[in-house]
């Protein structure tokens, strides 16, 4: 099913150290050249210290040891990015089926893992050593969502960027709808439990009521007229990521929110998807992450009102001028 458009008003682990930072280039990690595995404690593996970080915007390190230095001369034309934590048992499974949708088309996987104890940032790992599509970035110092998309957002190459949970609850089918939307002149396209075609699945009449709560208050807080803003699925055209870069909060939960709210009002399409069960592990909703939507609706509700009163007080003092 289409989208519905309409307008808002090798063995390549990169080990990140570093707090994504205020600016331009807000959310690029300092990558260590790798050091091959992380010992395991306990197995008495003597520990090896990584290379210093090269400096940003230098050739410090060769390409291939830096796991975010791309290749741009010739892109992608999609990076899907992937942000995980204990999703081991789901991370291989999601690959395959990733490869399968995107068969015949230039793509990178970016999995941006924060150093998961079940080692899925391993596991990625050695599946990148069979296809070199698939990068990973493996945080030692950092911890949240958002800012895992950011690190990744940062290091890929695409002209289109895919946003998706890693526990096979996002329909990776629903990808290539998802990017021909951006490709057509969308600067969002989400994926919509609420839209033609989509649904809930297992959801328990409680989460459907708190995922719906969680909506109405995104769209009368921040007047994001979508159907589905809570969802954790969606593209970002290259050229709205940038323009936004260095305004994101990087501790923010739904990331969606922060590309729909700030700046600009977007061109945002819609597809409908259908939410699968989870297929291992446990759910990261609890409530530490309803505080944080919470407290990032408040700060994006703020900042809005307050960037519409300096622009009219920009617009009275232009008029004025004019008299």
């Amino acid at each position: 099913m289409g989208a519905q458009l309409h307008r808002t008003g090798a063995d390549r682990v990169g080990v990140s150290r570093t707090v994504p930072t205020a600016g331009p280039d807000r959310g690029r990690s300092a990558i260590d050249t790798p050091t091959r595995k992380r010992p395991v404690p306990g197995r008495g593996r003597p520990r090896r210290t990584p290379t210093a970080a090269p400096t940003r915007g230098t050739d410090a390190a060769p390409l291939h040891d830096r796991s975010d230095a791309v290749d741009r001369s010739d892109p992608p034309a999609v990076s899907v990015l992937l942000p995980t934590y204990n999703e081991a048992e789901n991370i291989v499974p999601l690959l395959d089926r990733i490869a399968t949708t995107m068969a015949g088309l230039a793509y990178e996987v970016l999995v941006v893992d924060d150093d998961s104890p079940d080692e899925t940032w391993r596991v990625a790992t050695v599946y990148g050593r069979t296809d070199p599509r698939v990068r990973v970035i493996r945080r030692l110092d950092e911890r949240g969502l958002s800012s895992a998309v950011l690190t990744g957002m940062a290091a890929s190459a695409g002209r289109t960027l895919v946003v998706m949970d890693a526990d096979l609850q996002h329909d990776e089918a629903k990808i290539p709808d998802l990017v021909s939307a951006v490709e057509a002149g969308a600067d969002v396209c989400l994926g919509s439990r609420e839209a033609e075609g989509g649904g809930y699945g297992s959801f328990t009449r409680r989460r459907r009521l708190a995922s719906r709560t969680g909506a109405i208050l995104a769209r009368g807080l921040l007047g994001v007229p979508v159907s589905d803003p809570m969802s954790g699925f969606f593209a970002v055209s290259r050229q709205h990521y940038e323009l936004l870069a260095g305004r994101i909060n990087p501790r923010g939960f739904k990331i969606l929110l922060e590309f729909l709210a700030r700046g600009p009002k977007p061109t945002v399409a819609e597809v409908g998807y259908v939410f699968a069960e989870r297929f291992s592990g446990t759910t990261k909703l609890n409530g530490s992450v309803v505080a944080a939507y919470l407290l990032a609706l408040a700060d994006l509700a703020v900042r809005g009102r307050l960037a519409r009163r300096r622009a009219d007080r920009s617009s009275r003092s232009v008029s004025a001028g004019d008299r």
